[in-house]
This record gives structure tokens, C-alpha cells and sequence, in this order.
């Protein structure tokens, strides 16, 4: 019984041994984190500091110094727009730190505006800042719902600006009618295709002598197109490049054989176009 009770009594003594090992360990890892967390957290805490500090400096270098004080506005563009037209809307002034300009507020601002399709901003260090303005440029003038109301448009549909006096711009009419605000885009297949018509003709075929000076939108599938001198042609919707370029060649061969100006053609019908003279 002694035997057992000694044998009893070593084994708690062992079990109690290992496990003050146990916990001395446990102890010694826990305080070895909480340095290595503390050790981190400094490190971050002054990585952040650094970083406050660098960025305190770099404000303090290039934002607030009179180096970078904006002392030349270089302020243009390719159409109407003056000078003092993209300061006003803009709000840009000398005196202004160069790096406080926010490109995308100046962008947005002038983008505002109907008659602007493109901007763009340039930084000339130490004290230049150059904004170059790139216009749309009217296309033809859709006829409002008022008598006598015009609305200029671009190529690519955006309402540039109601106009009551005569322009050289050819005319759209559509039947429908509308009275948009400047800088709102027309989205009506038939009235695109009209622009599209008008400035292929215009870019693409300068050297065809075709002059369109009305186009009339009704019937949903064709166009209704006047040309200068009087003659009138039914263009069908599709393939409009090739249909326009097929209607100039028959006005050329016209000019070319003296027969004159033909009254109508009809480019609505595939194979040859029947064509009528007065």
C-alpha cells in the first residue's frame, strides 16, 4: 500500500512539474507576441507618421509655395468659345495653386457646355496651366415646332443652339417636331441617318459637287432629300454610302452629256435608279 501511495504521490509531483512547465511556457510565448504586436503596431503607427510627414511637406513644397502659383492661363479653342468664356464657366484665375486644379471639375464644368465636345489640360511647370477647348461643329438645322425655329445640331445629334435667323446649313424637317434643350442628344434612327447622310457627303464625297439642302423625314424606311439646283431624290435607309454615291454618279453623267439637271431620282429600288427630267 506505502509502495502504491508513493508511486501515486511521484506521479501527481511529475504531472504538477510539467504543468507549471506548461503554463511558464504559455507565459513566455504570450508576453513574446505581445511584443512582436507591440513592436508592429509602433511600426505601422510610424509609418503613418512618415507618410503625414512626407505628405505635410510635399503641400507645403509644391501647393502653397509662390513657385506654383498659376501666373500664365493659356486659354483657348478651336471654335467661339474666347477666353473669357471657359474662365467664366471654369472659375480659373491666376494666382491659383497649380496643383489645386482639379481636372476633372475644369473637364466637367466646360463639358456643360453644348458647344463643347472635348477638353484637355495640360500642367506647363513651374507656373502655366493651358486649357485647349475643341468645339462641336454645327451640321445641319433641325426644324422646332415654333414657325420659323431651327435647332443646330452636330454629327453626332447633340443640340447645339436654337437659331430663328437663316444659316447655310441644310435643313432637316421632321414630321414629328421637337423642342429639345441645348445639349441634348436626338436619338431617332431616321433623323442619325439624315446626319449621317449629310456628313458623308460632306466628308466623303466633297468632290462629287452634290449639295443637300433639305432633308425630309416621314415615311419611316426612306429619306426625302432636295438637292441645290432643285432636284429631288427618295433614298431608301439602307446602304445609304453606296446609294448616295450611286445618285452622284447619275448627276455627273448628266453634266457630262449636257442633259442638265435631272427633276427626281428614285434611290429606293435596287439595279438602276429610274431618274425623270423636266
Amino acid at each position: 500500500m506505502r509502495r502504491k501511495s508513493r508511486r501515486g504521490a511521484g506521479t501527481h509531483e511529475l504531472f504538477v512539474l510539467l504543468r507549471g512547465t506548461e503554463v511558464h511556457r504559455r507565459r513566455r510565448s504570450g508576453r513574446t507576441l505581445s511584443k512582436v504586436t507591440a513592436a508592429a503596431f509602433l511600426a505601422v503607427a510610424g509609418l503613418g507618421a512618415l507618410s503625414y510627414g512626407v505628405m505635410l511637406a510635399g503641400r507645403m513644397i509644391f501647393v502653397e509655395s509662390p513657385l506654383f502659383r498659376i501666373r500664365e492661363l493659356d486659354l483657348h479653342s478651336d471654335g467661339r468659345l474666347r477666353p473669357e468664356h471657359i474662365r467664366e464657366y471654369t472659375g480659373l484665375r491666376a494666382g491659383q495653386g497649380i496643383f489645386e486644379v482639379d481636372f476633372g471639375e475644369v473637364a466637367a464644368a466646360l463639358r456643360s457646355v453644348p458647344l463643347v465636345a472635348d477638353v484637355e489640360i495640360v500642367r506647363h511647370l513651374p507656373d502655366r496651366l493651358e486649357v485647349s477647348v475643341k468645339e462641336r461643329i454645327p451640321l445641319a438645322r433641325v426644324r422646332g415646332r415654333r414657325r420659323g425655329l431651327f435647332y443646330a445640331v452636330d454629327a453626332e445629334g447633340y443640340v447645339l443652339a436654337p437659331t430663328y435667323g437663316s444659316s447655310a446649313l441644310p435643313v432637316i424637317e421632321w414630321s414629328k417636331g421637337f423642342e429639345p434643350a441645348p445639349g441634348e442628344m436626338i436619338r431617332d434612327p431616321c433623323v442619325r441617318d439624315a446626319l449621317f447622310t449629310l456628313d458623308f457627303v460632306q466628308k466623303e464625297m466633297a468632290e462629287s459637287q452634290l449639295r443637300i439642302e433639305t432633308i425630309k423625314i416621314g415615311d419611316p424606311e426612306l429619306l426625302d432629300l432636295q438637292l441645290s439646283g432643285g432636284t429631288r431624290v427618295l433614298l431608301a435607309r439602307e446602304d445609304l454610302p453606296g446609294r448616295l454615291k450611286r445618285v452622284a454618279a447619275i448627276m455627273q453623267a448628266c453634266r457630262q452629256h449636257g442633259r442638265g439637271r435631272p427633276a427626281f431620282i428614285d434611290a429606293t429600288v435596287d439595279g438602276d435608279y429610274p431618274a425623270r427630267f423636266r
